[in-house]
């Protein structure tokens, strides 16, 4: 870690004491150096998340300080950064004894009872040091914050957040945490304030205007998100996040028109932006431009040729314009790449299947459901095969196996239905019937579309007119 001296950013005096300790160890030789330099150098580790001469630092600074309290602390808090929470409440209970009346040793029992689930007693322990510390009480708070946050407990976490910020309302940490949690805990509306209060302190914060756009869309307020995406640019023009993500949103709103616009404006800063011209390449496959899609697609090839999403999108475009050998060449190759891409294997089922290539077929779908079993449309897709081949039984057997793994949804009741109809097993359609009514009413027509010898069965319409009439009678009541 030496050798990125030249890339430290810090303190010069700090840089240099560090160099001079670093001198000391490698001749073998033991330098004094008083505590406050210990502290530094410590620190100094820390903050390169070099535990183990963070640890070295820490018992030299012992054997030559062997009661300065300030050198424990940091024993403690690599104990607790460590991953070794139980062995620095031992040492936090010695200290305990001698320095009852320091904050920081109560903040760090805090997180670390915190780390091991004692949450009830961590929260005396944060208090305790609540009411020790007199001076820099926002930062604090943040820490107790922190390890609510770091333990998943989001609600205790805004808590001390929300009291940092009474504290510093200029705060940016605690403006850009409390954001971001209040985010987390979808009220949206308390989010978006906290990121404007975080603007307000600091206006050119580019990620933060990138992120109250993402809130925006998230929210439905695409004017706004649109302007917030537009300042992170216009702050910082190689902000290609903030392109991405404004191109993205239009995307959503199906203005792909605008979105071609932005993602060529990314290509002209950064021509060998792969997910820009993938992008771009989709958009132009949905406008029904195919050559400009294969261009983009081919483009991405010829930057990175084992790109399997270029190669996809090219399986997906000639896929459209009905070449589907090649298609399957596209799809072959993404897979060549990456092997356990469900996608891919779905869209091979389907090629084979409109080439009536049935065996390949099964064989693609099924690769799918057991990369991604909870994919309800590749179980449909893998039993229509055997349904159109009149093989029902195996038809049934495939769509009742997904169960185990999807759980209650109302296209394969249907569908399981309309197998057994054909099966003229009607008491077994009639369940499944019935089951498809209560989770999804109107999709009935669906299976009456996709199997017509299915009207003709009267016991369905019996089925739909007493679902029908037990719906008005809630109604009423």
């Amino acid at each position: 870690m030496f050798s990125d001296w030249d890339d430290y950013t810090g303190d010069d005096d700090v840089l240099e004491l560090v160099k001079r300790y670093h001198d000391m160890r490698s001749s073998n030789r033991i330098d004094y150096f008083d505590i406050d330099e210990f502290e530094s150098i410590i620190e100094y580790y820390l903050n390169e998340y070099n535990y183990q001469e963070a640890v070295t630092a820490i018992n030299l600074a012992l054997r030559q300080h062997p009661c300065a309290l300030s050198v424990r602390l940091k024993n403690i808090q690599v104990l607790i950064e460590t991953g070794r929470p139980s062995r620095a409440l031992d040492m936090i209970r010695k200290v305990e004894k001698i320095e009852p009346s320091n904050y920081q040793v109560y903040l760090f029992k805090g997180i670390a009872l915190n780390i091991t689930g004692k949450s009830d007693e961590a929260l005396k322990s944060f208090n305790c040091a609540i009411d020790l510390c007199n001076d820099n009480q926002d930062d604090l708070l943040y820490s107790v914050a922190q390890s609510f946050l770091q333990t998943g407990q989001f609600v205790t976490a805004n808590s001390f957040l929300l009291r940092a910020h009474d504290v510093d309302r200029t705060n940016v940490l605690v403006l850009y945490d409390l954001a971001e949690n209040f985010e987390r805990l979808d009220q949206f509306d308390e989010s978006l304030e906290f990121y404007r209060k975080y603007l307000d302190v600091d206006p050119f914060a580019e990620q933060v205007w990138n992120n109250l756009g993402l809130l925006c869309c998230k929210t439905g307020r695409y004017m706004q998100a649109a302007e917030a995406f537009d300042f992170a640019t216009a702050i910082n023009p190689n902000h290609f996040t903030a392109y991405m993500n404004k191109a993205d949103m239009l995307v959503g709103q199906n203005d792909h028109t605008g979105a071609i616009e932005i993602y060529r404006e990314i290509l002209e800063k950064d021509a060998e932006n792969t997910h820009a011209l993938c992008s771009l390449g989709d958009c132009y496959e949905e406008t029904g431009n195919y050559s400009e899609a294969l261009k983009a697609y081919n483009h991405a090839i010829a930057l990175y040729p084992d790109f399997s999403d270029a190669w996809f999108g090219k399986g997906l475009v000639f896929l459209k314009i009905k070449r589907y050998s090649q298609s399957i060449s596209s799809i072959k190759r993404a897979l060549l790449y990456e092997p356990e891409n469900p996608d891919c294997w779905f869209m091979l089922g389907e090629l084979y299947s409109r080439m009536n290539k049935d065996i390949q077929a099964v064989e693609a779908y099924k690769e799918a459901v057991k990369i991604n079993p909870l994919d309800h449309e590749a179980w449909l897709a893998c039993a229509q095969v055997f349904f159109r081949k009149r093989k029902i039984c195996e038809a049934i057997s495939t769509l009742s196996e997904s169960f185990e793994f999807i759980g209650e949804n109302p296209t394969l009741h249907y569908r399981l239905a309309a197998y057994h109809a054909y099966q003229k097993d009607f008491n077994t359609a009639i369940v499944h019937f019935e089951q498809g009514l209560m989770l999804n009413y109107s999709e009935y027509q669906e299976m009456f579309r996709l199997f017509p010898k299915t009207r003709e069965y009267g016991i369905f319409y019996a089925l739909i007119e007493e679902h029908q009439h037990k719906v008005k009678q809630k109604i009423n009541h």
